[in-house]
């Protein structure tokens, strides 16, 4: 059945300010904005489990060279490190690192390259030799002991170095 026509349908649709009722053109807007956030809502959760998948195997990596780390340095053996460590001459006393800093090649802070490595607190060192430059002492140091694994970089047994008298406890004989 036909729906009926009223003759005032006229006059409220097609007057002057009447409400408008959307054509093809504000359909296909539409459409095409509910694509382009359906399509954006889409990619944001691809990158973002791509992106947490990336990060949990680079913390995954990270856990298992920590490990690894760990294992080797809980399986030194300061025993048998002392036997092969060479004799000791003349030394001033020994003592233990009470902050962790860089052990250098030569006395001084003179440039990055000079590091060989980190000390760490905690260490048992042998001072060999001591040298004052620019009213800083410095201490030729052997480490004999580690202490609990604090870095990464952190030297081995036996590495002779310079480190500032701030790192170290007073030398004991």
């Amino acid at each position: 059945m036909p729906a009926r026509v009223h003759p005032r349908d006229w006059d409220y649709y097609f007057r002057r300010n009447a409400p408008q009722r959307g054509g093809p053109l504000q359909a296909f807007i539409h459409m095409f904005v509910l694509i382009l956030l359906v399509g954006l809502l889409t990619f944001g959760i691809i990158f973002a489990l791509r992106y947490n998948e990336e990060r949990l195997s680079l913390l995954a990596e990270t856990q298992a060279e920590q490990a690894t780390a760990e294992a080797e340095a809980a399986t030194l053996n300061p025993a048998v490190e002392e036997a092969d460590a060479p004799p000791i001459a003349q030394t001033l006393g020994s003592g233990n690192v009470v902050a962790s800093g860089n052990l250098r090649r030569e006395p001084g802070v003179v440039t990055p390259e000079t590091v060989i490595g980190q000390i760490c607190s905690g260490d048992s060192i042998v001072f060999l030799d001591q040298q004052t430059i620019n009213g800083a002492i410095w201490y030729r140091i052997r480490v004999t002991n580690l202490a609990a694994s604090c870095d990464p970089q952190r030297v081995g047994p036996n590495t002779e170095g310079w480190a500032h008298n701030s790192l170290l406890s007073a030398p004991a004989p």
